[in-house]
C-alpha cells in the first residue's frame, strides 16, 4: 500500500467481469443519500445513484475471496453497493466510517464502466498530509484504502454523457486466514 492506498489494474478476468455485469443488471438504480458517510464539518449531504448489492452473494463472495487472499486475513463486509454519478453530482470529502471506529476498516472500489476516457474526469481523490492524490477511474481497475482516510469522488465532466460507475465495499478486517 503506497500512502495506505493499493491500486490494481486488470483486477478481474473476463469470466469474473461477466459475473459482475450480470449481477449488477439484476438491481435498479435509485437515488441514495450518503447517510453513512461522515462529511467534513460544514459540508452538505450529497445524493448519488446506487444499487444495494449486499444480497448479491456471487459478487460479495468473489470480492471477499480476492481481498482475503491479498490481505491474508478474514474480512466482514458491512456495505456493498454499485454507485454512479453523472455530471453535476460531485462528492464531498468524507470518511466511510467515523474516525473513532475501532479496528481496521477498509474500503474497496472497483470500476465497472466501460469505455471511460481521461477527459470524462470522475477521479477519486485523497487528502493525505495536505496533499491531494488522484486516481483516474479506469475500467477493470480497483482501489483499496483505509476507510478513515478523507476522500472525495469528483463528478464526470461535461464531456461525459454517461454514469461514472463503480462497486464500493466497506469492510472490517478480522484476523488471519
Amino acid at each position: 500500500m503506497n500512502n495506505g492506498i493499493t491500486v490494481w489494474k486488470n483486477f478481474l478476468n473476463q469470466e469474473e467481469i461477466s459475473l459482475i455485469d450480470n449481477e449488477c443488471d439484476k438491481y435498479g438504480w435509485k437515488p441514495w443519500e450518503n447517510y453513512y458517510m461522515t462529511p467534513n464539518p460544514g459540508t452538505n449531504v450529497r445524493i448519488f445513484w446506487a444499487k444495494d448489492m449486499m444480497k448479491s452473494y456471487k459478487v460479495k463472495n468473489l470480492l471477499i475471496d480476492k481481498i482475503e487472499n491479498f490481505l491474508g486475513k478474514k474480512i466482514i463486509v458491512d456495505r456493498l453497493f454499485a454507485n454512479a454519478r453523472s455530471h453535476g453530482q460531485c462528492g464531498n470529502f468524507h470518511t466511510d466510517v467515523p474516525l473513532n471506529q475501532e479496528g481496521e476498516c477498509l474500503t474497496f472500489v472497483y470500476y465497472i464502466h466501460k469505455g471511460w476516457r481521461p477527459e470524462y474526469g470522475g477521479h477519486l481523490i485523497f487528502e493525505i498530509n495536505d496533499e491531494i492524490i488522484s486516481y483516474w477511474p479506469q475500467y477493470n481497475s480497483s482501489v483499496l484504502f483505509n476507510s478513515k482516510m478523507p476522500h472525495c469522488v469528483l463528478e464526470p465532466t461535461i464531456h461525459c454523457k454517461e454514469f461514472r460507475m463503480n462497486l464500493s465495499m466497506m469492510f472490517r478486517v478480522k484476523d488471519k486466514l
